[in-house]
């Protein structure tokens, strides 16, 4: 371990042991939290999501095209979220079924980090699309505007305990949701709200079989997925009176 991160991995210690609450944004995060470090109190640390507000989604947005399917991504891409998996994976289906994958539009929003651009070498000829940053109200316009929306976990150490906050505006949304990660939070948070597809983020087999599907769902005029239910607990208000609830029980311990 470097010098750097012995003195982060004591000031972590440091800061829980006189925390009088922890607050985590995912349950898989709580249970790493509470096993390595017994003398928490588990009572005091209480995990609440990410969540959507409202507000974003109060103007008439945009509707899907019907001469091609749209996928879109909404987000940095960098280690955590590379989409190299993808992009073999799209490969592999204009390899197998060009005329079906004509139909096929992949437009990344964001900044594509150096380490990760090469990876899209190419791509253009294979419908993917590099919008680059947009606003946020403008991003949002864009997912609407589209058939069905990304969420990228590379497999690497620690992604199985977080999951992108992007996610809860894609369930407002009510696009289904192709879901390229590991087992983890957030496979388990698709699978719970029924928001999509979980697949292996580097199995480009499978992605390309999905892809394959939904493209021949949207050829001939099938409904691509049910929405996802149970989201109203993600709404931010509602959040923020479980971080009320929060603050209240720690101003409480310490008084005591």
């Amino acid at each position: 371990m470097s010098g750097s991160a012995r003195v982060s991995a004591l000031l972590e210690r440091a800061v829980l042991r006189r925390a009088h609450a922890v607050t985590t944004a995912t349950e898989e995060f709580r249970s790493a939290l509470l096993e390595r470090f017994p003398f928490l109190d588990p009572a005091r640390v209480v995990a609440i999501p990410n969540g959507y507000d409202p507000e974003d989604f109060h103007t008439e947005l945009p509707s899907p095209p019907s001469g091609r399917f749209v996928l879109t991504y909404a987000g940095t891409v960098f280690r955590l979220t590379s989409a190299h998996g993808l992009v073999r994976g799209v490969r592999l289906l204009h390899e197998r079924e060009p005329e079906l994958a004509k139909l096929l539009e992949i437009r990344f929003i964001g900044r594509i980090v150096d380490t990760e651009a090469h990876y899209f070498d190419g791509s253009e000829a294979l419908g993917i699309c590099r919008l680059g940053y947009l606003e946020h109200s403008r991003a949002v316009e864009e997912l609407a505007a589209s058939h069905a929306v990304l969420c990228l976990l590379d497999d690497v150490s620690g992604v199985e305990r977080i999951y992108p906050a992007k996610i809860f505006e894609i369930m407002q949304l009510g696009r289904p949701c192709l879901a390229l990660t590991p087992e983890g939070a957030l496979a388990k948070l698709v699978r719970r709200h029924r928001v999509g597809e979980v697949i292996a983020p580097r199995d480009a087999d499978a992605i390309a079989r999905a892809l394959s599907r939904m493209l021949r769902e949207f050829r001939d005029g099938s409904p691509v997925a049910q929405p996802a239910i149970d989201i109203e607990r993600f709404d931010r208000r509602v959040q923020a009176r479980q971080f009320a609830d929060v603050f209240r029980a720690a101003v409480e311990q310490a008084r005591a």
